[in-house]
């Protein structure tokens, strides 16, 4: 079976542009979730100095171990595994911050915050079809989108400023809302394959 390796040794520049790219990924991967990753930590502690102290480590252990993290995978949950494991190893040598909760309630804690955050992307995913959807209307139906969902006005305030009937009105406004669930289900179908 061939070797997957390379024909010729790594050079010291190599490996010096392999560590620079793992050390700018991680600083972009790492910025942009490090102040939920502390919010996250403090919500297991619920003690600014603790949560502190526990954030340096998860922070020295994600910099440690970020060679074993796969690109293109979800930063934020193998940030939040690791943190975890700091948390219950924070909790076994300092009881005072258990706060009376046992390792299986924060376990079960964990899994409700990660489907919460699962959750979260899902609906941030569907408001950005949502506009993109929105953005693709006529300007006349933008101006009637505005007004009966964004200005809250009835059907019939639509119709006194359009100069329309209120069924005329109400019929482009069901036009309109199939127009955006076929529309965002179609981004969805696109964004599942």
């Amino acid at each position: 079976m061939p070797e997957d390796r390379p024909s010729t040794p790594r050079t010291n520049t190599d490996l010096a542009s392999a560590k620079l790219f793992n050390s700018e990924a991680f600083a972009e991967l790492f910025e942009a979730d490090k102040d939920r990753l502390y919010t996250y930590i403090y919500a297991f502690v619920n003690n600014s100095a603790a949560a502190d102290d526990i954030f340096q480590e998860t922070c020295l252990a994600l910099w440690k171990d970020f060679h074993k993290f796969e690109q293109g995978t979800n930063f934020t949950k193998w940030a939040n595994g690791i943190g975890f494991n700091r948390v219950l190893s924070f909790r076994r040598q300092h009881k005072k911050y258990t706060l009376g909760l046992s390792d299986d309630f924060l376990v079960d804690f964990e899994k409700t915050l990660a489907d919460s955050e699962a959750n979260i992307v899902v609906q941030e995913a569907k408001l950005g079809y949502l506009e993109h959807c929105r953005a693709l209307l006529s300007d006349p139906m933008k101006k009637i989108f505005n007004s009966f969902y964004i200005e809250s006005k009835t059907a019939q305030e639509v119709a006194d400023d359009t100069g329309r009937s209120v069924f005329a009105i109400r019929k482009a406004v069901h036009k309109m809302r199939q127009k955006i669930f076929d529309c965002v289900d179609e981004k969805e179908q696109e964004g599942d394959s």
